[in-house]
């Protein structure tokens, strides 16, 4: 867990956030994995990749992960996202 605190701190404050390499995936999503990368390898990537974002790429210790995410994948974002705003909007200022 160490590791992993240096590794966020040392990233730049401009870089994306990396999240977990290794959480729950739906069935239909597509992901790989590719170990022993570096900080420089991610940021080749997101350089290639551009503006899309897909696939969604995230780095931590020494693991690179490529998803593309499946439909149910979105949709459940989409569904929490619409539950947060909704509870944001209903809360006293």
């Amino acid at each position: 867990m160490a590791a992993t605190a240096e590794r966020i701190a040392d990233t730049p404050a401009s870089a994306p956030m990396p999240a977990p390499a290794h959480r729950a995936a739906q069935p239909d999503d597509q992901i790989v994995l590719l170990d022993h990368a570096d900080w420089s390898d991610y940021e080749r990537l997101l350089e290639i990749r551009g503006e899309s974002a897909i696939p969604r790429l995230t780095f931590i210790d020494g693991v690179l992960e490529l998803m593309a995410p499946s439909w149910y994948h979105e949709s459940d974002k989409k569904t929490l996202a619409r539950l947060i705003e909704t509870w944001a909007l209903v809360q006293p200022c």
